[in-house]
């Protein structure tokens, strides 16, 4: 867990944690290794972004419940109704999050995620098919879940946005699994 944290350490301090995982696991017959984290360096920098592109990805896709197409949803398609800036619970109090679907431009409710997040699935990237089914790879936003809906998610966001750049860059980091370029975190590594 937390494989970013190593991969900034090893570039640090010589340690390759990935390594010294797949050695242990060469002791058993059917060992499985399973690298997870919060994406908080960007590509390029030995973090899992770069082992999510160096794998058999895939992405998490959710259906919308007009056009019944399986999407996987950004920040750019939640959207929130006007609100009082100077009071983000405003959000959350009155539910004011939504999302548009990609394909079909429905708006989707809150009670529309709650149906969809329970028929989740994860799909193959395009261009990954040829790479070797043994290493994968998985993506998924934390809307694509149960536990945040639209406007938990835009309620996030705002919170987030109003604490500052640092705080806007661990929403990115936390909730959409997408580090920002401009991130001081990496800045400081």
């Amino acid at each position: 867990d937390e494989y970013d944290e190593y991969a900034s350490a090893h570039n640090k301090n010589s340690v390759n944690a990935l390594r010294q995982l797949q050695k242990r696991t060469q002791a058993k017959k059917h060992g499985i290794l399973i690298n997870g984290s919060t994406p908080k360096l960007t590509k390029g920098r030995g973090g899992i972004l770069d082992l999510y592109e160096n794998r058999k990805a895939h992405r998490n896709v959710m259906p919308c419940p007009k056009c019944g197409s399986y999407e996987t949803f950004t920040i750019n398609d939640i959207k929130v109704r006007e609100f009082n800036e100077n009071d983000v619970g405003e959000i959350r109090v009155k539910g004011l999050g939504y999302a548009v679907c990609p394909s079909c431009g429905e708006e989707l409710t809150d009670a529309d995620h709650f149906s969809m997040s329970r028929r989740t699935k994860f799909i193959p990237l395009e261009g990954s098919e040829e790479k070797s089914n043994v290493e994968k790879s998985y993506h998924k936003a934390v809307w694509h879940t149960i536990s945040k809906n639209w406007t938990d998610t835009m309620y996030d966001y705002h919170s987030h946005k109003m604490g500052g750049p640092t705080e806007l860059a661990d929403f990115f980091n936390s909730m959409c699994a997408q580090p920002q370029a401009v991130n001081m975190r990496e800045t400081q590594t």
